[in-house]
């Protein structure tokens, strides 16, 4: 078991951090009074829970606790845990810069005797951090991606595909939609209407036209780019939407393509078909 605790000053990122280590798998903490800190874990351990690694943020919340820093991590550390001190600092024109854009008071109270006050107080901390992060110049985005890569294997990006007919509405929850309508229908196809586009017969009817393969050489292209660019963003899903008239077969060939290509370059991607069955 890992125990990393996040500390630093307020306005530097700490919710940020948390955050991005939640997202990879961590089990997070905010704010535990520090005595209760080897008490949390012990507990953990006896109940056997299937917990890796634990993020806890300490900071000046804590008061007078913090001084109980040290005899913390010493009893961790006899106890064989992994224990790491992540410190994020930014310069205090920045930090003042972020409290007046978000209107949050600081915890001390007054703005500049405040960071003054919090920097004394965490003094004693940082010698002990394992790592330390500057943000004065990182995004919320920028930050998040160094966390993902200091503490994990790059964040797990879900893609989720959803097949559906344009009669029946358009879904809510589609960051991104792409009407095909355009393409050949084989509903009016004799032998293809009462199939889908699950079957073979429709997917080659689709596939095999030549404005599909333009579309989806285009598309590929644009879609690796996109989410590229999101998952930098720092999102955690996204959901593509392909419509057609019914969401019975261009839609289901589309996506049913789509998901196949994006598995092959992200982990996560799940297909929904929203209205198969429904007329």
């Amino acid at each position: 078991m890992k125990v990393v605790f996040v500390t630093g000053l307020s306005g530097a990122g700490k919710t940020t951090v948390l955050r991005a280590l939640e997202d990879i798998g961590f089990y997070c903490a905010d704010n535990i009074p520090l005595p209760l800190v080897p008490d949390f874990i012990q507990l953990i351990v006896e109940k056997k829970l299937v917990i890796e690694n634990i993020a806890i943020v300490i900071d000046i919340r804590e008061g007078i606790l913090l001084e109980e820093f040290n005899k913390v991590l010493e009893n961790l550390k006899s106890k064989k845990l992994k224990t790491e001190i992540l410190f994020l600092d930014a310069s205090d024109d920045v930090l003042k810069k972020r409290f007046q854009e978000t209107r949050r008071k600081h915890p001390l109270g007054d703005l500049d005797t405040g960071i003054k006050e919090e920097r004394e107080k965490l003094s004693k901390i940082f010698p002990l951090s394992t790592r330390v992060i500057n943000t004065t110049y990182l995004s919320v985005h920028e930050l998040r991606e160094i966390t993902t890569k200091l503490y994990g294997k790059g964040r797990v990006f879900y893609i989720n595909i959803i097949a559906f007919g344009f009669k029946y509405g358009i879904p809510e929850n589609c960051d991104l939609i792409f009407d095909i309508r355009f393409l050949p229908n084989p509903y009016f196809i004799d032998d293809l209407r009462t199939l889908t586009g699950r079957d073979k017969k429709v997917k080659d009817f689709v596939l095999r036209n030549r404005n599909t393969k333009k579309f989806l050489s285009l598309l590929k292209e644009l879609l690796l780019y996109l989410l590229e660019q999101y998952k930098k963003e720092g999102k955690i899903y996204l959901t593509i939407g392909f419509g057609c008239t019914g969401g019975k077969h261009r839609s289901i060939v589309i996506a049913d393509y789509i998901s196949d290509f994006l598995s092959r370059n992200f982990e996560d991607v799940r297909i929904i078909y929203r209205d198969l069955g429904r007329e």
